[in-house]
């Protein structure tokens, strides 16, 4: 807070010359209880010199500062995207979505299951440890093939089934090589799984999830990718595989 101006002592509020003792308002009260001399009755080491001297202590709340008001919030620099981009394609619909849940069920929750509940400890296998270090291996290459992908998509990439106004056709990076590199990443994870968790139903789970996904969304993505782009993805796909790279031809470019 700051000190008296003219004083230098205990911070002064002056009220206007011609407010009463009938003016104290609550705020007067507080400043009584917390120190504060309110103007009036200043002490009488503080006796302003000039009308400028009083001028200066007369904003009302200017002297006395609380944490709330140094920490007030700037809210019109805050603001939250207020619009989504638009989409030019859409294929996204309630059997989409159940797709990736299921995906999710049989790649996260069943294995967390068996590991930390005993609800699937009936379908539990025998495993050797030369497999569960292989699994390991495999989760994380698929791990970097997933990371991979995402990152050479960049704002392209969606969970669902849709491109935005401004979609562009990625080729470039880990696309130069496969149409699908994310599908691919699902299948080394879903590989990895089989090796990693030694358990029947949470161990196969997820590559099944991810057979049955891709079986049934990617033909109606690459569907979705035609309408949008064309010859330019045709020539795209007769070029590059789609969940596999294609060997290249003997003097192909």
């Amino acid at each position: 807070m700051p000190r008296c101006p003219s004083c230098g002592g205990m911070p002064c509020v002056v009220l206007p010359a011609d407010s009463d003792a009938s003016d104290a308002s609550p705020l007067v009260k507080v400043l009584e209880r917390s120190g504060v001399t309110p103007g009036g009755v200043a002490p009488p080491s503080c006796t302003p010199t000039a009308p400028a001297a009083a001028a200066r202590m007369m904003p009302s709340l200017a002297c006395f500062h609380s944490p709330a008001s140094r920490f007030q919030p700037s809210m019109a620099s805050w603001k939250l995207p207020t619009t989504a981009k638009p989409n030019a394609v859409s294929r996204a619909d309630l059997r989409d979505r159940l797709l990736i849940l299921l995906v999710g069920l049989g790649q996260v929750a069943l294995p967390c299951i068996v590991v930390t509940q005993p609800l699937l400890a009936f379908a539990s296998r025998p495993q050797p440890d030369a497999c569960t270090v292989l699994g390991v291996v495999v989760m994380l290459a698929g791990l970097r093939l997933f990371w991979r992908s995402h990152a050479d998509l960049g704002e392209s990439w969606s969970v669902t089934l849709e491109l935005n106004a401004d979609h562009r056709l990625v080729t470039e990076g880990v696309y130069r090589h496969v149409r699908h590199p994310m599908y691919a990443s699902f299948l080394v994870l879903g590989v990895g799984q089989a090796l990693l968790v030694a358990n029947w139903i949470a161990g196969l789970s997820g590559p099944a999830a991810v057979a049955l996904l891709m079986a049934v969304r990617l033909p109606r993505e690459e569907a979705m990718m035609i309408e949008r782009f064309g010859d330019q993805y045709r020539d795209y796909s007769r070029r590059v595989g789609a969940i596999l790279p294609r060997r290249r031809q003997a003097g192909a470019a």
